[in-house]
């Protein structure tokens, strides 16, 4: 058996039944790296017969078990843990304080706000607002408030780099987004990065 310094290298089953009775172990614990009891179904067998406390640790997947819900974003399967349903008791205490966190942060924020419109109208044409659709539960499209970081007819130019875009083409079901985009402004570059540009909407 090889060993790294005083710690044993175990390379296979056998040698774990072997460390069992060299050692006097009395407990065993599998984990998800080792396989599934199916797949180490000699070892089990073998530490049982001997009598040797078992324990499994389980994987994720196990624990979930149909709770997993499979959906797919642009071609790869994707396993979703389904939100919790809260009462509507907890519903209504959130909401309030959704309500109450915003205008706060309005209130806190306003300055910075004032200061990317500004920015924004005076770089470039056009409004310092713009409305996005989203997808929120249930599949439900609502719109929500960005700061523009793109130039006013960034729509119309939308086709002319659609061949660069990093998933499968502008489409209206597909996520487009393109590694520097041109149409990205000077100042909409910098909100970008200190995600400043979604603000109106948080």
């Amino acid at each position: 058996m090889r060993r790294l310094g005083p710690v044993p290298l175990i390379r296979g089953d056998l040698d774990v039944a072997t460390l069992v009775g060299e050692f006097d172990v009395d407990r065993v614990l599998l984990t998800p790296s080792v396989g599934s009891l199916g797949e180490r179904a000699d070892l089990v067998y073998e530490l049982s017969r001997l009598a040797i406390h078992l324990d499994v640790v389980p994987g994720w997947g196990e624990v979930m078990g149909s709770r997993l819900e499979l959906h797919e974003m642009e071609g790869m399967p994707l396993l979703t843990f389904p939100s919790v349903d809260l009462p509507r008791s907890s519903l209504l205490l959130k909401r309030m304080l959704d309500f109450a966190v915003a205008g706060c942060a309005i209130v806190v924020l306003s300055p910075v706000m004032a200061v990317c419109a500004l920015a924004i109208k005076r770089d470039t044409n056009g409004p310092a607002l713009f409305r996005q659709r989203r997808v929120g539960k249930a599949g439900r499209r609502f719109e929500m408030l960005k700061f523009r970081s793109m130039s006013e007819d960034a729509e119309a130019r939308k086709e002319q780099i659609a061949d660069r875009t990093l998933h499968r083409g502008a489409t209206d079901n597909g996520i487009f987004k393109v590694a520097e985009d041109p149409r990205v402004t000077r100042v909409g570059r910098i909100m970008r990065r200190f995600s400043l540009d979604e603000l109106p909407s948080s």
